[in-house]
């Protein structure tokens, strides 16, 4: 099991992931939440989809102090920010393999 804080706002992610044996340290359903959730923490990966509730996931990631990465979800056509290092893609649809690897990584 990993020991970096995994904050989830996907739909769905978190019994996907849990069932692959990661703790979920965090569920949120908007970027606010997400935000609010890190005040506590060091750093960690935050998962989440190219559209939040509330923000698109460049804004979330503009106000995110940098020991934080997202692993985002979604079409290859919402896939961006190839050269943030701190921004990780995995492709929708979603292979459970490959998210859990990617989230390994």
């Amino acid at each position: 099991m990993l020991t970096t804080n995994i904050i989830v706002a996907f739909p769905k992610i978190e019994a996907v992931l849990r069932k692959g044996g990661f703790d979920i340290s965090a569920l949120c359903t908007t970027g606010a939440g997400v935000l609010h959730a890190i005040e506590s923490m060091d750093g960690g990966i935050i998962v989440c989809g190219y559209r939040l509730p509330d923000m698109l996931y460049t804004e979330l990631y503009q106000c995110l102090p940098k020991q934080f990465k997202i692993l985002l979800v979604a079409s290859e056509a919402h896939w961006g920010d190839r050269d943030n290092a701190n921004v990780v893609y995995v492709p929708t649809p979603i292979k459970v393999h490959t998210l859990t690897e990617t989230l390994t990584m």
